[in-house]
């Protein structure tokens, strides 16, 4: 099974170009536009390994590619919020009630090591 992991980016025609192209858009990612055709891409590698095809798919229909990882984009979004928000709540929360004095700051620090905790079990469950 590993070695089919490592063989299949390798397999078929064209695997040079594939891998130039994606390693390419993968460097140019910092520049976001790059970053959604490359999660696009993705997409479709994920799809085409779903139906057991034998080679990744070609890099084409640049289009299709950028609005797929636009979609996928949103879905991380929208599924990484909730975690992401609890994450910033407890950090505030203990950034700002900290300073409370000595002696509530212990108890504000072990709410934020609970909330920490319960925010990562939340984005690990997500």
């Amino acid at each position: 099974m590993i070695s089919d992991g490592l063989s299949y980016p390798v397999s078929g025609d064209g695997a040079v170009s594939r891998i130039v192209v994606g390693t390419l858009l993968g460097l140019a990612s910092v520049l976001v536009v790059p970053a959604f055709a490359l999660l696009g891409y993705l997409m479709r590698v994920l799809a085409s390994a779903a139906r057991d095809e034998p080679e990744p798919p070609a890099f084409d229909d640049w289009g299709e590619m950028l609005v797929t990882g636009l979609k996928a984009t949103l879905v991380v979004i929208v599924y990484g919020a909730v975690p992401i928000g609890l994450f910033v709540a407890y950090g505030l929360s203990g950034a700002y009630l900290g300073d409370a004095g000595a002696a509530g700051s212990g108890l504000l620090a072990g709410f934020g090591l609970i909330g920490g905790f319960g925010a990562l079990l939340v984005s690990v469950l997500v």
